[in-house]
This record gives structure tokens, sequence and C-alpha cells, in this order.
């Protein structure tokens, strides 16, 4: 015997328009966990927060699947500083000088004499 009706296949990554909008002002949302209950995250403050399934149901406006939600990335312009992997600019300080810790040299730890008072 099948259901009644059938439940929205909510995938992680999907986008999701809300009918509400949220105290910052957005009204989409981005699917982060899906299952009894759907944990959704604002794209416009980040806020997390999870819903029960049939609240967000009766509650959503329009879905967008993962595969099309996702934009592609904008390539820099020519001449512009590629970036390494680690997210640091290409030739940035390498080797003793980036290792040099900055700021406050550590304390010197304090050691009992064997002496008691």
């Amino acid at each position: 015997m099948s259901s009644p009706f059938a439940l929205y296949p909510y995938k992680p990554g999907d986008r999701v328009t809300l009918k509400k909008t949220h105290p910052c002002g957005g009204i989409t949302w981005t699917v982060f966990r899906a299952g009894m209950d759907i944990a959704l995250r604002c794209d416009t403050c980040g806020h997390l927060h999870v819903f029960p399934r049939r609240t967000l149901e009766k509650s959503t406006r329009s879905v967008v699947p993962a595969d099309t939600a996702e934009t592609p990335q904008p390539k820099p312009p020519a001449g512009a500083p590629t970036r390494i992997p680690s997210g640091k600019p290409a030739g940035a300080l390498q080797g003793k000088a980036a290792a040099k810790p900055q700021g406050k040299p550590a304390a010197k730890p304090v050691t009992r004499s064997s002496k008691s008072p």
C-alpha cells in the first residue's frame, strides 16, 4: 500500500526558498543535512536551523536541486596574482623568515629553591 502523499526528496546542497524571511533578511537556504529533520543554513548570514520535515514542506516556496544550484566560479583577470593551495599568495615569505614568531617572547619558567621558608 502506498502512502497518501509523497515526501519531497531533499538532498544536501539543494537551495530552498521559504515563504517567510529570516530576521537577517534572507529567504534562501541551503540544505545541510536531510532525514526526518532537515538542517538548513541561511545563505545570507550562515545561521543553521533544523526544521521538522512536515514544517519545511509546508513553508517551502521553491527548491532548486543541488546539481543546478552550483554557480561557476569566475576566472581571475589576466595578470592577477595566483594563490597556492594553502591560501597564501604565491611568493609569500618562506623559510626561516616565515617561521619566526612575532610578538612577545615566551616567559621564563619559575623554579623553586630547595630551601623551605
